[in-house]
């Protein structure tokens, strides 16, 4: 082996170790039930408070990092390559102009990307006559945010006791390629309503009744759809929404609700974060997480907006089975969602996404970049694992492809020479079809 590439070798293990020394700083925290806090009760794991600021919004990107938005001093945004620690907040979106009354401050934000990779956020904001409506902008880089419009004002319905008062609005795409949409309802209704684009998100269509009732709940607002697949809760969909508005207003509990077909929802009513001394909870988000876990975040309400915080926490496993299955995207990223690595007295669970990159210097390489990866805390957590031996070889047993159906097995050699400048790179060396 030559000097220059011992020296990255050397760099890659000092880098390696210290990282671990950093995660598990971070994942060895108690593991419990119901941790409670000076003014909140939250029944879930690993409870942190993460910055000042309300109603997050998180983006998973194609390279298995993510960008989040909230309502910091303004519409902010900040990135993370493990959805716990985030870069410091950028403006994206502050005062709106146009029809939009100038004074109102775009809040609640929502972002997806579209068709065309670009970044379209619909957000809340009153306009000149009071009416909360839900307005729309676009973004090449999903920073610098340009006004678009009117996205959603409601129907006639909407509008019954007075001003309108949409708001908190998140969603999902669907499988034809239609987006749904979930907020919060008019002053007429106040449960969470659901409406569909076929445009990419420009223009809305409210579909018929609401998805959860304000008269049975009390809610202020819902949490993006995401998928439960357990023997506790079945294959279904889970929606996290705040409810029992009490105290001028403020939310007091976050609950769960379920769905098998996104429109109906079964009010299961547990409670996942409720206020003690604090005004109120709210503003939760669901995210799913690489290594199979489903990370909630949420919004601690202490009535001075300049002390209300977003904390995050893991939902109990009881919401997942372990995710063994070694994936590749559409957009190359492979996620290894358990990779055993072999210590000298144990084995170590971890988790991995690398991101194929295409090499001019190397065309006949088939490279990945190492994106993201952390520490499975979960003695619960075992699967049929790919491994990572003493060298960095990664062998893969089983890896799905795009199309659903072909799988291969892989080994993937570390790359001392391709692995510059803080990034680390594997080489596919060996593959066939799986059995």
């Amino acid at each position: 082996m030559d000097k220059t590439a011992k020296h990255y070798e050397n760099r890659f293990w000092a880098w390696f170790y210290a990282l671990l020394m950093l995660m598990f700083s971070q994942y060895a925290t108690t593991v419990v039930n119901a941790e409670t806090f000076s003014d909140f009760t939250a029944n879930c794991e690993n409870v942190m408070e993460l910055f000042k600021g309300i109603s997050i919004d998180v983006l998973p990107l194609s390279d298995g990092t993510y960008r989040a938005y909230y309502m910091g001093n303004g519409i902010v945004t900040a990135t993370s390559s493990d959805g716990v620690n985030w870069t410091a907040p950028v403006r994206t979106y502050n005062n709106i102009v146009g029809a939009v009354n100038p004074l109102s401050i775009g809040s609640n934000p929502w972002v997806f990307q579209t068709h065309d990779d670009r970044y379209r956020m619909i957000f809340q904001s009153i306009a000149s006559n009071g009416d909360w409506l839900l307005y729309r902008a676009i973004s090449p880089d999903g920073i610098t945010f340009t006004y678009e419009g009117l996205a959603f004002a409601g129907t006639s319905a909407d509008y019954a006791g007075g001003h309108i008062g949409l708001s908190v609005p998140t969603g999902l795409r669907l499988a034809d390629g239609s987006l749904r949409m979930y907020y919060s309802g008019g002053t007429g209704k106040g449960g969470i309503m659901s409406a569909l684009s076929f445009d990419d998100g420009i223009t809305w269509i409210e579909e018929i009744g609401e998805r959860i009732s304000s008269y049975t709940s009390g809610l202020a607002d819902p949490s993006s759809l995401f998928k439960i697949s357990s023997a506790q809760y079945g294959n279904v969909y889970g929606m996290m929404y705040s409810s029992d508005m009490l105290q001028g207003g403020y939310p007091q509990y976050i609950r769960l609700a379920t769905s098998v077909d996104m429109l109906n929802f079964n009010q299961i009513g547990e409670v996942f974060v409720s206020a003690a001394g604090s005004k109120g909870v709210s503003d939760s988000e669901v995210v799913p997480m690489p290594d199979g876990r489903l990370r909630m975040y949420f919004s601690v309400l202490r009535g001075d907006p300049t002390l209300t915080s977003t904390y995050t926490c893991l939902l109990p496993t009881s919401f997942h089975e372990p995710n063994c299955k070694t994936t590749i995207n559409g957009n190359l990223l492979l996620n290894i969602p358990y990779l055993s690595y072999a210590t000298s007295s144990d084995a170590l669970p971890l988790w991995a996404n690398l991101l194929y990159v295409f090499n001019p210097l190397y065309p006949s390489i088939i490279s990945f970049k190492l994106t993201n990866y952390g520490a499975i805390n979960n003695s619960s957590y075992s699967c049929a694992a790919s491994t990572l031996s003493s060298t960095l070889k990664i062998h893969i047993p089983d890896v799905l492809l795009p199309d659903g159906i072909t799988h291969l097995w892989a080994d993937l050699e570390y790359s001392s020479a391709l692995s510059t400048g803080g990034n680390f790179y594997w080489v596919v060396s060996n593959y066939g079809v799986a059995n």
